[in-house]
């Protein structure tokens, strides 16, 4: 697939279903990996329309999608979060979700995918006059701690990825 033909752009209302779909599947599949996780899967795909509907209109959260001509095959959920216990240097760029479709996954351009996201995620922190990007990822999810740190430059931190962004930077 030609990465010129592959569009990312902020989530708009007519996409509410995809990201729903999206973020289900997500669920499923990091919670059965997750040996610590205990409650039910999510499935209520009315429940995650309502959700994330009500999330579009957050002015805290950025939701990012990975479109061709054919569907929405990928999205990154990004939030403005409070300095707090868990990372209490400065208000920050909080990455709660990333999603692209596993038929994309494997494919040639599958970094440029994920980049093209992540570079959403900084240049909507850089709007926000936020500083840091954090980022937790499941012990079992290597590939995507891996991405984070290597092509996005977040480093280790209490067992988050991070990356301080240059302040006045125009990304």
């Amino acid at each position: 697939m030609d990465p010129i033909k592959n569009i990312v752009r902020r989530a708009e209302f007519k996409d509410v279903s995809d990201i729903a779909l999206m973020w289900i599947k997500l669920s499923a599949d990091q919670l059965q990996k997750d040996k610590f996780y205990t409650g039910e899967i999510p499935d209520s795909v009315n429940e995650s329309i309502e959700h994330y509907t009500e999330l579009l209109e957050n002015e805290n959260c950025g939701i990012f999608i990975l479109e061709n001509e054919n569907s929405v095959y990928g999205y990154i959920e990004v939030w403005r979060s409070a300095k707090d216990f868990h990372f209490f240097i400065d208000d920050h760029a909080y990455i709660l979700h990333y999603y692209i479709e596993e038929s994309f996954r494997n494919s040639p351009q599958s970094l440029y995918y994920f980049h093209q996201l992540y570079n959403c995620v900084e240049k909507w922190a850089s709007e926000k006059k936020l500083l840091y990007i954090v980022a937790d990822v499941f012990e079992h999810n290597n590939k995507v701690a891996k991405l984070l740190g290597h092509l996005c430059k977040m480093e280790l931190y209490r067992h988050k990825l991070v990356k301080k962004l240059d302040e006045g930077a125009n990304y």
